[in-house]
């Protein structure tokens, strides 16, 4: 390694040990090395560079991938990225896919499809699923349309209602019914799920079936699981804001209160 890439492995090493304390420096550490990634992007040699100064490290990698994700201009930072998500290790790989979900790297899609498709590891293929419907991945969503009408698995069709819920398309709007309909108690989530994905559609009822859930919450002061998913995908539906806390659905339930006040003065 010459001294520019040691330059550039110490850096990395300060994001990742900053992450893993938790430390309130974790943000500007993180930018430092995001505008240094960024300034040599564009030099000749780069993608050596930066491999060099990854070497072994799972974790410089797994952050220097995430980092990378704002150089996706460059051809050859693409390049790189579509190879690393394809990485052995499993585990790598799971986190790998979650980095480019974080960082919203669309580029990937076509290796987040393939991943899905090829399967070779269950929860590779479980994040990568969570990935596309994060990130809109238009490669991917054709395949879990597909997917949907024929999945028979519980947690698969669950992550397949979540994608088809975070995409809201009219394409899905069948799959997401279907769901909704299943009353099934043993399928709860993904009807709460598939609701979400029919409110971002317009559908009335199934965003009065979320608000019901979010305004029958806090009995005896609990507040059931789907009380807090039904509240999520209901503030999706509607733009607002939702922290994943009790306060979220409490939130979630005093703008509700609010609305329908205004609708009956």
């Amino acid at each position: 390694m010459n001294d520019e890439e040691r330059r550039l492995r110490e850096l990395l090493n300060r994001v990742v040990v900053a992450a893993r304390r938790g430390s309130p420096e974790y943000p500007d550490i993180r930018r430092e090395a995001a505008t240094r990634l960024r300034e040599l992007s564009g030099c000749p040699g780069f993608v050596a560079s930066i491999k060099r100064a990854v070497g072994r490290g799972k974790w410089r990698k797994i952050h220097a991938f995430g980092l990378l994700g704002a150089c996706v201009d460059v051809p050859c930072v693409v390049d790189l990225l579509r190879t690393w998500i394809r990485d052995r290790n499993a585990d790598t790989r799971s986190l790998l896919i979650q980095a480019a979900r974080n960082a919203r790297i669309v580029e990937v899609g076509q290796e987040l499809h393939d991943i899905i498709e090829l399967g070779g590891d269950a929860f590779c293929r479980d994040r990568a699923i969570n990935a596309a419907g994060k990130m809109q991945s238009e490669e991917c969503f054709p395949l879990l349309l597909r997917w949907a009408d024929i999945v028979t698995d519980k947690h698969l069709s669950w992550r397949l209602a979540m994608a088809l819920c975070d995409y809201g398309k009219e394409e899905g709007r069948t799959a997401l019914t279907n769901w909704f309909r299943d009353d099934d108690s043993a399928h709860a989530s993904r009807r709460t799920l598939a609701a979400g994905g029919l409110a971002k559609l317009g559908d009335a009822a199934a965003e009065a079936f979320l608000t019901q859930i979010v305004e029958a919450a806090e009995k005896d002061g609990c507040f059931p699981d789907q009380a807090f998913r039904a509240a999520q995908v209901l503030c999706q539906a509607r733009g607002w804001p939702f922290v994943g806390s009790r306060a979220g659905v409490l939130e979630t339930k005093r703008r509700l209160r609010e609305e329908r006040a205004g609708s009956n003065g």
